[in-house]
């Protein structure tokens, strides 16, 4: 059975409330949301995986849209540029190499380098923790919301 976000008791009432705030209070209640929301699928992840530069480098990232992008991060000093083969594996590998039989002629050789075997270490930590993120992000968010509503109602109120 696949969850699915509309599965959230309340999601249509809460989507609207959110709306009625300003784009900035919107933005922080979504970000609260996601952050808490991402760590066990990071941390998932990060135990699926071997690699210590691709552990590393397995996070998320806020964009200013309210989405999060969650996964191997390549800028600033993360090394996770070789995450995707990792995920999904790589077929026969291998380069030409030239060897000079005489002055005039040359051989080539293909030199086998082998492949590299899918682990799928995204896919599995994202199927173990769907449901649990989904959780994690409906409680965060209503947290937030209720502490940005304590803020203004102590401001103004």
């Amino acid at each position: 059975m696949d969850f699915k976000a509309t599965d959230i008791k309340g999601l249509d009432e809460f989507t609207k409330m959110v709306n009625e705030f300003l784009p900035n209070v919107q933005r922080e209640i979504m970000n609260k949301g996601f952050k808490e929301a991402s760590t066990p699928l990071i941390r998932q992840a990060q135990e699926n995986i071997g690699s210590k530069r691709i552990k590393k480098s397995i996070g998320m990232k806020l964009s200013k849209r309210n989405v999060a992008l969650v996964g191997a991060r390549r800028y600033g000093g993360y090394e996770g540029h070789l995450a995707h083969l990792f995920e999904e594996g790589t077929e026969e590998r291998g380069y030409f190499t030239k060897k000079r039989k005489n002055l005039f002629k040359t051989e080539k050789k293909w030199h086998k380098t082998g492949r590299m075997r899918a682990l799928h270490f995204f896919q599995r930590a994202k199927d173990q923790t769907e449901q649990l993120v989904f959780e994690k992000m409906s409680d965060s968010m209503i947290n937030a919301l209720g502490r940005i509503v304590a803020k203004y109602n102590k401001k103004y109120g």
